[in-house]
């Protein structure tokens, strides 16, 4: 009868009495079975291995398709945590845990390779450390109390190309097979600026940080070169002006709000010929919007997103 009880408990309980909750069940991954095995190796109802102290392993298959294997010491966290890639019995990751506080966390690629590691020092310390496809060293950092004070990086023939010493310097990073995606600058252990690229070499994006969150004016490029947008961040959203390009000319300027469309964009023909202007609120069409042809106006009207007359709209805007 106890097995028989074991198996009708249903998830939410099982997670609950063994508290060992998955912070990947906690972002919608649902948990599909748990096992729970006894520090000899034999697999035991859930009511029994919390009443034995809670010691062995507890297995966690998700809806994902990952597998999760944690080791517990008296009901602590204790040794290796793995997850397996979805639908695979390759490990892609493994957290090492001491007395139930992270130590070390190291990434694989799908060929089972490391990918990257991270070591938590101490409260306020972490090395990190990464690998190329091909098992070759990529770069590695050192982090105190969050601001990255040494840096080296690699390039696919192994050679340093770029270094931070003391919070200052440049971290140019690369994917797996060296292919360039970006340039980092750094100043007092905090990212200012960044240059993104495209495959073939040339500038994406030249974005500005301050305090860890994009501030200023953040520029996007055309595989050619050509300008694409200039956009205005504040604290990590789209604030204030955005101006858009076609074919190296001004087309469109819009304003935004919290990283929403608000206030009238402005489109233009030949760079400088207002063509349409366009009333937005909260990222909604919300207003006038006319075009001009010819030196002939036509406006239509919004609410909330939706087409209406003039007179209704004048209704509404006046609701309060």
């Amino acid at each position: 009868m106890k097995n028989l009880k074991f198996f009708l408990l249903p998830v939410s309980l099982v997670i609950l009495t063994t508290g060992c909750t998955q912070n990947s069940c906690d972002n919608g991954d649902c948990v599909v079975a748990q096992t729970y095995v006894h520090r000899y190796g034999v697999e035991v109802p859930q009511d029994s291995w919390t009443e034995s102290g809670q010691c062995g392993q507890v297995i966690t298959s998700l809806a994902s398709g990952v597998n999760v294997t944690k080791n517990y010491e008296e009901g602590k966290v204790q040794g290796e945590v793995t997850y397996s890639f979805p639908h695979s019995e390759a490990i892609q990751k493994v957290e090492t845990h001491v007395e139930g506080n992270l130590h070390k966390e190291v990434v694989n690629y799908p060929s089972g390779m490391p990918m990257k590691e991270t070591r938590f020092d101490s409260a306020t310390e972490q090395t990190v450390t990464w690998w190329y496809e091909n098992s070759s060293p990529k770069g590695s950092e050192r982090y105190v109390n969050g601001a990255l004070v040494h840096g080296d990086y690699y390039n696919y023939s192994h050679q340093l190309e770029s270094k931070i010493e003391d919070g200052q310097g440049t971290r140019i990073s690369r994917d797996p097979y060296g292919l360039l995606l970006s340039t980092d600058q750094f100043q007092n252990g905090y990212q200012v600026s960044s240059i993104v690229y495209y495959p073939n070499g040339a500038p994406k994006e030249s974005i500005p940080y301050a305090r860890g969150a994009i501030e200023g004016q953040k520029k996007t490029f055309l595989p050619g070169g050509e300008p694409n947008t200039a956009e205005t961040w504040v604290n990590g959203k789209q604030n204030g002006l955005t101006i858009i390009y076609q074919n190296g000319e001004k087309y469109a300027e819009v304003n935004y709000v919290n990283g929403q469309k608000d206030g009238v964009e402005k489109r233009y023909r030949d760079g400088s010929i207002l063509a349409e202007e366009i009333s937005w609120r909260a990222d909604q069409l919300f207003g006038p919007s006319s075009t001009y042809v010819n030196g002939v106006k036509t406006t239509n009207w919004f609410y909330q997103g939706r087409p209406i007359s003039k007179a209704v709209y004048e209704r509404l805007a006046a609701t309060p």
